[in-house]
């Protein structure tokens, strides 16, 4: 394989994430609840994936129990929020800590006890710290070619469904038209709680690919690709598909960041925070598309339309 493919594929391989955690934060925005937790709920999502894969010695088992446990909770989160009538906004920056916390708690201490000689210690800052982890030796460890196709299908998949279907229509209408919704006799905050999850389900397929692609786990495993993915929201102009090429742009553009390490032309502080400069640059430069515009005027009219399909049947 050239150079070309193998930089292909690596860029793809970055992507496959970064697609994942783009649908779970477009997810919360078609409901109207933007995912701000996704950078700390991947990072858990990571470290809970790792921890049973050493506890299990297999990362279909870790991954697993991490898929079931982080979107439930999420919704437990999401149902709290809508009851109590809570800022979703404020409540998903609290999960975001929340989530960082646990993750750097567990990383000191349950490792420690779960997984010691499996631990790689690094005693550069404090004393010694349990926050890298080997996954070398547990059972059924795929290949990441599979993760990364696995990934892009499932992201095809969802797309598919938001617009062939019912539900997914509602769903994709459930915060710009919860009017119209409620009038129908919908109840637009089942969309909401429901859009927590599916973001939870979103965010522990990026932790695991990450957790597959790299073998190990650390602290900083997510990256800012949960920022990333919310910039990316913004620029596909809440288009699932569009999600997909605005992650593989990204993407290869992190690829030319760690290429760019090896020569020391630009200094490495600069490589590790272009990431977050991008995003902040799409927050800025990129404007919320109002209901007037042409592909609001689309979603709205195919939203009417099946409104008086329905009424009429």
């Amino acid at each position: 394989m050239g150079v070309i493919g193998t930089t292909v594929i690596a860029i793809l391989h970055r992507a496959a994430p970064l697609a994942c955690a783009a649908a779970g934060a477009l997810a919360t925005e078609y409901a109207g609840v933007l995912g701000i937790f996704m950078e700390g709920v991947i990072t858990f999502s990571s470290f809970c994936i790792a921890f049973f894969a050493l506890v299990w010695g297999s990362y279909w088992g870790g991954l697993g129990i991490t898929v079931c446990v982080v979107p439930l909770c999420l919704f437990f989160v999401a149902v709290g929020t809508e009851r109590m009538r809570a800022n979703p906004f404020l409540t998903g920056i609290a999960v975001h800590f929340s989530a960082m916390g646990m993750s750097a708690f567990g990383a000191s201490s349950m490792f420690a006890r779960a997984a010691a000689s499996a631990m790689q210690m690094d005693t550069a800052a404090h004393g010694v710290s349990f926050t890298h982890v080997s996954l070398a030796h547990t059972r059924v460890l795929p290949h990441p070619l599979w993760g990364t196709a696995v990934a892009f299908a499932l992201v095809w998949v969802f797309h598919l469904y938001l617009y062939s279907t019912n539900v997914g229509i509602n769903f994709m209408h459930s915060g710009e038209g919860a009017l119209a919704l409620q009038v129908r006799g919908t109840d637009a905050a089942r969309y909401r709680m429901v859009s927590w999850a599916v973001a939870g389900v979103c965010a522990v397929c990026a932790g695991g690919l990450l957790v597959l692609r790299v073998g190990t786990y650390t602290p900083q495993m997510a990256a800012g690709r949960g920022w990333t993915a919310l910039a990316i929201v913004f620029l596909a102009r809440k288009r699932m598909m569009w999600c997909v090429p605005a992650a593989i742009f990204f993407s290869g553009i992190e690829h030319m960041c760690d290429v760019l390490q090896g020569t020391h032309v630009v200094p490495t502080g600069v490589l590790f925070a272009l990431p977050y400069i991008l995003s902040l640059v799409v927050f800025v430069c990129t404007r919320r598309t109002s209901p007037c515009r042409r592909g609001e005027r689309r979603r709205s009219r195919l939203l009417f339309a099946y409104l008086q399909r329905v009424t009429c049947a």
